[in-house]
């Protein structure tokens, strides 16, 4: 079925008439019929003797507009959950009144798509599409009329493993540029008419996602077919469910259902499968998405959130390499999940929208004292994001997309070395350590080089739990390891680990000279079946020397000056 408002009015949605030279300016306030109250974000267009758009703008909080139009003669209103109302164009102030529809499936006139099967429930799925179109037209008037000002989170999230549940990688950008919407596909509503939801590229098959644009435009409601939709578990919201026509069936195309708020007269989400892909798109059972919507206090709809799930198919030698070793399921299928979310939205009259990112924070403790451990890295790897503890052990990240995410925390110390010197793992409040990630330099030394400590955890909207990290006080033991060699606060401890193509470097020989270190000003020590050392007392903050010989390579001397901010610094050597 096809909704008409009047005449050419939505054909008109996206068409503006240019600008007139001398514009009739039109001025008034529109309220609802029955309390007075103004109603805001309402569509008010300006029709000629043909009933052509020659202009149109959006109702303020106080129900006031203005426009400016030439050869209007009528003026048209439309909001959603109110029946559209007309008044005479005039040069006085107009009061223009609004009739609450009593229900949100109360019908208007319409055609049907007799592409479409007959139903029963066709002239309230048509009332329910009227009330939508209403909504998604304030949201493309709003671009032109009273634009916002829109920071936003755009992202990628590859999921893999089993259920597709383990993060394989996550890259997040947050836009500051200054845009007017969160989303957009950057195409006309005409490609998809043509060609359906799906983009054929050099690198692959996108899967695209309907914004505001390509819903309201006549094209959608003229490839799918619409049936009023309920669902027990959205309590207060009422489904629009479209599927494309019969005559789509080869087409990339999309089924789904836009639900609204019965209550608030408003759009909720869209939530949507595709159909007819082709093969390259990957499995079309994981394919979909969903748009999110709310209505900010000035009565303006827009898109706060949406994504797309776009499943992949491994090649041949990955589904070969898959079955050899199940431990690697990274290069088997995978799930993109391509998104974007709404950080702010502000306005000219000082309206603010806030979207549902998240935040998390927490602090890295010494579980045998209890004392917050200070300069720790904690990261989340899946989204390139790293921080530092502060002096009080606390470290936090904030604008994030709602999601899994991998939390890790760096000790290679207390990993290599901890049954030299004691002390265990880093453990998570309330989870098991899920996976191990390994990142070994050449002849670098510092914290946070080795094995990283990783928990997979779940953000959802708002401000999470802090999440308390224990993590041994390494450096503590090694004080006690090193004994009298540390007095003052000028000698340190370098701990050595020694490596050969990822596997411990055995009876290394690893010089080190300083000034006043010990009676001869150096030692030599040798590494342990883990390829192992410490040297204790060498200074900090000053240059040290060191050489290293394994096996039948050369040996190789550089130089290095440990932090003298720190009690113990790493070296890793690959020969």
């Amino acid at each position: 079925m096809r909704v008409v408002w009047n005449g050419v009015f939505v054909a008109a949605v996206l068409v503006l008439a240019a600008a007139r030279v001398r514009a009739q300016e039109i001025r008034g306030t529109i309220r609802d019929d029955a309390s007075g109250a103004p109603i805001s974000g309402a569509v008010v267009a300006a029709l000629s003797g043909r009933d052509s758009v020659v202009g149109r703008t959006l109702s303020t909080t106080d129900g006031a507009f203005t426009l400016r139009a030439d050869a209007a003669v009528r003026i048209r209103v439309v909001h959603i959950g109110y029946r559209p109302t007309s008044a005479t164009a005039s040069s006085g102030a107009l009061e223009i009144a609004m009739t609450r529809l009593p229900a949100m499936l109360d019908t208007v006139r319409t055609v049907s798509n007799a592409a479409c099967p007959a139903r029963a429930d066709a002239d309230r799925a048509a009332g329910l599409w009227s009330q939508a179109q209403a909504a998604l037209l304030a949201a493309v008037v709003a671009r032109d009329a009273n634009p916002a000002r829109v920071r936003a989170v755009e992202y990628r999230r590859v999921m893999g493993g089993p259920g597709m549940s383990q993060i394989v990688a996550l890259a997040v950008h947050l836009d500051t540029a200054v845009r007017t919407r969160v989303f957009s596909t950057k195409r006309p509503p005409s490609y998809f008419e043509q060609h359906g939801f799906v983009v054929h590229t050099d690198s692959g098959t996108i899967l695209y996602a309907p914004d505001e644009d390509a819903l309201l435009d006549d094209s959608f409601a003229r490839t799918h077919c619409f049936h009023v939709e309920h669902d027990r578990h959205r309590a207060g919201e009422i489904g629009l469910a479209f599927a494309p026509i019969p005559a789509r069936d080869t087409v990339p195309d999309l089924t789904g259902t836009l639900w609204m708020d019965s209550a608030r007269a408003g759009i909720v989400n869209v939530d949507f499968s595709y159909t007819a892909l082709p093969a390259s798109a990957g499995d079309p059972r994981g394919a979909g998405g969903s748009v999110e919507f709310t209505t900010a206090a000035n009565g303006i709809p827009l898109i706060t959130a949406w994504t797309v799930r776009q499943p992949t198919r491994p090649t041949p030698a990955q589904l070969l390499m898959h079955r050899v070793n199940t431990q690697m399921w990274m290069i088997g299928a995978t799930q993109v999940i391509d998104g974007g979310a709404l950080e702010i939205a502000t306005w000219a009259d000082g309206t603010t929208e806030k979207g549902a990112l998240s935040s998390i924070s927490g602090t890295v403790v010494d579980p045998a004292t209890g004392k917050a451990l200070a300069g720790i890295p904690v990261a989340l790897v899946t989204a390139g994001r790293t921080t530092r503890t502060d002096s009080l052990g606390r470290w936090a990240f904030d604008a994030l997309v709602p999601g899994p995410y991998a939390l890790a925390v760096d000790d290679t110390l207390s990993e290599v070395f901890r049954d030299m010197v004691g002390g265990h793992a880093p453990s998570y409040e309330g989870a098991e350590i899920s996976r191990w990630h390994m990142n070994v330099s050449e002849s670098v030394h510092g914290h946070g080089v080795g094995p990283r400590f990783t928990q997979t955890i779940q953000i959802d909207s708002g401000v999470s739990a802090p999440i308390t990290i224990e993590l041994p006080s390494i450096e503590e033991r090694f004080r006690r390891k090193c004994g009298d060699q540390l007095a003052g606060d000028s000698a340190g401890v370098l701990a050595i680990w020694a490596r050969e193509s990822e596997l411990p470097a055995r009876k290394a020989r690893i010089g080190v000279l300083a000034a006043g270190m010990g009676a001869t000003g150096g030692v030599v020590v040798k590494t342990d079946d883990e390829g192992r050392a410490i040297v204790c007392g060498a200074p900090r903050g000053r240059p040290v020397r060191m050489t290293a010989a394994f096996g039948k390579s050369a040996p190789v001397s550089w130089s290095i000056t440990p932090d003298r901010g720190h009690l113990v610094t790493l070296v890793v050597i690959e020969f």
